[in-house]
């Protein structure tokens, strides 16, 4: 199990390090950076401590158990974390939050608001980024 908490830590870890590409979009045109800030530094600091927590355990090939185990935990928790910047920024409830990070993650491109170009540039970049890279998940 340390070996699927250890690949969970690294996957939060790296989510929160690009969290903090729409916060430098939503410095350089002045809008909040606090739900990419609080994401970002939630989710590095989740994943480090769950990495740092299993750094010492023998590393091993995993079961199919286990991959099954791994797959679905991570599918619900990066959903999760993937919705904080939009409920931070008050654009969403946290229903639409997890519908948006659902739809990004599943590529299925719906999006929970009628108009989404009024949304802050930075939301929109974050909505990309999430869409872009949830697209290797099927390729």
């Amino acid at each position: 199990m340390a070996v699927i908490f250890n690949i969970i830590g690294f996957l939060i870890a790296y989510l929160g390090a690009f969290t903090l590409l729409p916060m430098i979009l939503a410095i350089i045109y002045r809008e909040a950076t606090y739900p990419f800030l609080t994401s970002a530094l939630a989710n590095l600091g989740l994943g480090i401590m769950m990495i740092l927590a299993t750094r010492d355990d023998k590393k091993r090939l995993i079961s199919k158990q286990e991959l099954v185990s791994l797959s679905v935990i991570l599918f619900l928790l990066l959903i999760i974390l993937a919705a904080m910047p939009f409920f931070l920024s008050g654009q969403f409830s946290l229903n639409e939050a997890i519908f948006e990070a659902s739809s990004g993650l599943t590529t299925t491109g719906v999006s929970s608001q009628i108009t989404v170009e009024k949304l802050p540039l930075s939301i929109i970049f974050w909505r990309a980024i999430f869409f872009y890279f949830s697209y290797f998940n099927i390729h």
